[in-house]
């Protein structure tokens, strides 16, 4: 279900560049938002991987680990 969420948003998302190169100009702004979102994350990741950081470690427990020491 979730592939199926990813695909019909990109699938949209896509509509609405097709929109927008049609002539419905005041769609520019609004879409350039989640690709300057996605490449602003990507460089920092790539930065993080580049200078050595480590990657973080999930924070959450499984509860069948039982207590916490």
């Amino acid at each position: 279900m979730r592939r199926v969420a990813i695909l019909v948003g990109l699938l949209f998302y896509i509509v609405l560049w097709l929109l927008f190169f049609d002539g419905a100009t005041t769609l520019g702004e609004p879409l350039l938002v989640p690709l300057v979102l996605v490449a602003m994350i990507a460089l920092g990741v790539a930065f993080n991987r580049f200078i050595g950081l480590p990657t973080r470690q999930p924070h959450f427990r499984d509860p069948e680990d039982g207590p916490q020491p």
